[in-house]
């Protein structure tokens, strides 16, 4: 089954804890896009173990694939890639034995976010402190229902209650 159009890639930082920068693509606008050091590049990288002209990633027959271009190749789950391999989830590559890691996160074509399972939401949090987290509908569901059924909102929907009568709080 054919993946989502758009694609995230996303620059992790030296721990891989953050997101450093991100970029978003799609095949409407960019079927190929050119990774490496050189400022040609799509998404440039300035890292002295990422080749001028590292990879590029290519939107072929409705898939992404990843094209290796440089010398000191690709890692994809601690292997190497020398030549090209199509993306079929969300994934983290290493641009070479030591270089920049990345995030390629196929997205959603109806929803451009990550595709997750459906049982899962995406919470996206500020810019100083930029992730996700994949949190599973049902709970949460499920926890913003014990919170409005708890005593205090009961007592706050009956104040709210009060006041749209014209009553005053106490009353």
């Amino acid at each position: 089954m054919p993946n989502g159009n758009q694609i995230r890639i996303e620059l992790l930082d030296a721990n891989q804890e953050h997101v450093a920068d991100e970029w978003t693509f799609s095949p409407l606008t960019k079927c190929v896009i050119r990774i490496g050091r050189s400022h040609e590049n799509d998404v440039v990288i300035s890292d002295r173990y990422v080749s001028r002209f590292h990879a590029e990633l290519r939107f072929h027959d409705g898939f992404w694939e990843i094209v290796n271009l440089g010398q000191h190749g690709i890692l994809r789950q601690g292997r190497r890639i020398d030549d090209t391999c199509r993306l079929e989830k969300s994934e983290e590559l290493q641009l070479g034995g030591s270089g920049a890691a990345l995030r390629v996160s196929l997205l959603d074509r109806n929803r451009s976010v990550p595709a997750f399972p459906e049982t899962l939401t995406t919470l996206v949090y500020g810019p100083t402190a930029p992730g996700r987290i994949a949190i599973d509908r049902a709970d949460l569901s499920r926890a913003v229902g014990e919170i409005a059924e708890s005593p205090y909102f009961r007592e706050l929907r009956g104040v709210r209650k009060r006041l749209d009568e014209g009553q005053t709080p106490g009353e």
